[in-house]
């Protein structure tokens, strides 16, 4: 289980919005030094507000009196909306702004830039206090508790390539960041082979300078790696507590609907037994513990094939680990006795020609395969099961699928 599993409930619940959204989701106009933006307008604001705790500008007076460009360009958006995420500027009309009371108080108070950014994470409770830069710090420290690093890659599809000379391993890592921090470049499609995932690249300047992370050796040349520092785990034990304690209706919300999908199941054990199956020209699972099991998985992981993203619902099957004739109504339903797969890799762990190691997450696959069938069924020998799906039931249930697994290997020897 996940060591701060608020946090990963709270980006299971907003992944539309933190992943997806142009509002949230990172992307790669986050400059590597924010603070430099914040200076140029303190520094413009020291000598014009005059008397008054605000100051007026307009688009052109930020584009050549603030940032001091010759044009206005992209790096005017950007910079407008990291003052806006900070608090320090409104607008007013279109293209008219003003600077705010809370940047009258940074500018002419104690707190540093770093300081300043701190309190706004430490004081992120819900949605409603976050931001892009926000969201793309977290994501990132996310990347470091889930994998144990935060790995960032170099800019350009070749010197990537050159840099991973696995095309499996390149698939799992471009896979791996469009599931942490979404869709963050041109291609909604993370198989691709044509582009690098370094969509962390600029956020880790921040990072460094909040004292959140620090370089550690990396398996990779041109791979820069980084490790999570004891105060970073402070701040992510900190933000776990906040989603835990102050976003309670969310967990009112899950553990009423778990409270449903139990009555549900008692209910339908009374009428039908306990073994959850109804008695018809042969013996079926009743579809409404399915359904229930369904959901649960979707609820937890999102409404996608762990293995290769198909989203379609009526393309998944909520397959189950351990055959759901040996487990009672409520083994049937139990979301860590299964995983969301589509039709083509429900049938490959269904009949054993695939399965995952109880212990390391790590693909199995029947030798029966050959490597042209592997390549059409897209399975990929370096394909490993998320830190989320290694919970302690789920280890138990894979330990009597690997054990079936290995038992059909030898009766197909």
């Amino acid at each position: 289980m996940s060591r701060y599993p608020n946090i990963d409930y709270f980006y299971g619940e907003n992944q539309e919005l933190l992943l997806e959204s142009d509002d949230y989701r990172l992307c790669k106009s986050i400059p590597r030094n924010i603070e430099s933006y914040v200076d140029k307008f303190e520094h413009y604001y020291r000598i014009h507000k005059g008397s008054s705790n605000k100051c007026d500008m307009d688009e052109d007076t930020i584009t050549y009196d603030v940032l001091n460009l010759d044009k206005w360009s992209d790096v005017v958006t950007t910079a407008k909306r990291i003052m806006k995420e900070f608090d320090f500027l409104r607008e007013l009309d279109l293209h008219e702004y003003e600077t705010t009371e809370t940047f009258d108080e940074y500018v002419f108070g104690p707190e540093t830039f770093n300081s300043y950014l701190m309190n706004k994470l430490k004081a992120i409770h819900s949605m409603n206090e976050m931001s892009m830069v926000y969201n793309s710090i977290i994501c990132a420290l996310r990347e470091g508790y889930l994998y144990g690093k935060i790995l960032v890659f170099p800019d350009g599809a070749n010197k990537f390539k050159q840099a991973v000379t696995n095309k499996a391993d390149r698939d799992n890592f471009r896979k791996r960041v469009y599931d942490l921090y979404g869709f963050a470049g041109r291609y909604h499609d993370c198989t691709r082979d044509d582009y690098t995932p370094n969509a962390n690249y600029r956020i880790v300047t921040v990072l460094s300078s909040l004292g959140f992370i620090e370089q550690i050796p990396s398996d990779f040349d041109d791979v820069r790696a980084y490790g999570l520092t004891q105060k970073a785990f402070d701040y992510l034990d900190l933000l776990n507590a906040n989603f835990g304690t102050l976003d309670d209706s969310k967990f009112d919300e899950l553990i009423e609907k778990e409270n449903d999908y139990n009555q549900r199941l008692i209910e339908l054990s009374e009428r039908y037994g306990i073994e959850g199956t109804i008695r018809v020209t042969t013996t079926a699972r009743l579809p409404q513990v399915q359904e229930i099991f369904k959901e649960r998985l979707i609820k937890k992981y999102g409404q996608k094939c762990m293995m290769c993203g198909v989203t379609h619902r009526e393309m998944l099957i909520a397959s189950h680990i351990k055959r759901a004739s040996e487990e009672d109504i409520f083994g049937k339903a139990d979301f860590n006795n299964g995983f969301l797969l589509c039709a083509t890799h429900d049938k490959l762990f269904d009949r054993y020609l695939i399965s995952f190691n109880c212990f390391t997450g790590q693909i199995m696959i029947s030798t029966s395969l050959s490597d042209e069938e592997k390549k059409i069924l897209g399975l990929d020998e370096n394909f490993c099961l998320d830190a989320e799906y290694m919970t302690e039931d789920r280890v138990d249930y894979l330990m009597d699928h690997n054990q079936k697994f290995m038992e059909r290997e030898s009766e197909r020897q």
